[in-house]
């Protein structure tokens, strides 16, 4: 097994709207409700020594960010998609990626990114194409544009473990 991944994100509290994904399609994994993020900065397999040298070049993050629900999405490469997420309309989260995405990946050792991003929560998996079409059909059914969210914990994670995909390593509040 290769070096575990890292990534900067925005902590997602698993509230009443993902208690709203009830009986999902055959082919669809739910997220654990505490491995829910917004991710800002991607760091791959940075290590752990570059990954908080990344995490403290993240300074002066300001203050909660707001975010909206749009609607359940496929993300991924098209026609081949593997997540299924809650797109967001957050553009201060677009805006803190933006700020310290660049600081973060040249401390990780990682090259630029040249992706926009693009504010989503990843909700589940989808573990074969073939599922595509029923759990598009099983999204669709489901309204999220109502969801508000207000995230103030910035996190540094890593791979997780005892039933957890994600492990939170450092984390600060958002205040102002």
């Amino acid at each position: 097994m290769g070096e575990p991944t890292w990534f900067i994100g925005l902590a997602v509290p698993a509230g009443d709207w993902f208690r709203r994904l009830v009986d999902p399609p055959p082919g669809l994994r739910l997220e654990h409700p505490d491995d829910l993020h917004l991710t800002l900065a991607f760091l791959g397999p940075a290590g752990a020594e570059r990954a908080r040298a990344a995490w403290a070049a993240c300074e002066a993050l300001g203050g909660p960010v707001s975010a909206r629900g749009i609607a359940l999405r496929p993300f991924g490469r098209p026609g081949a998609w593997s997540a299924l997420a809650l797109a967001l309309d957050a553009a201060a989260a677009v805006t803190l990626g933006e700020r310290i995405r660049p600081t973060a990946l040249a401390a990780a050792g990682r090259p630029p990114e040249d992706r926009a991003l693009r504010p989503h929560v990843t909700v589940g998996r989808v573990n074969q194409p073939r599922h595509h079409a029923e759990v598009l059909a099983w999204a669709n059914e489901i309204s999220l544009q109502d969801v508000r969210l207000q995230l103030d914990r910035v996190v540094l994670y890593t791979a997780g473990g005892g039933g957890r995909k994600y492990r939170e390593v450092e984390w600060a509040p958002l205040q102002g």
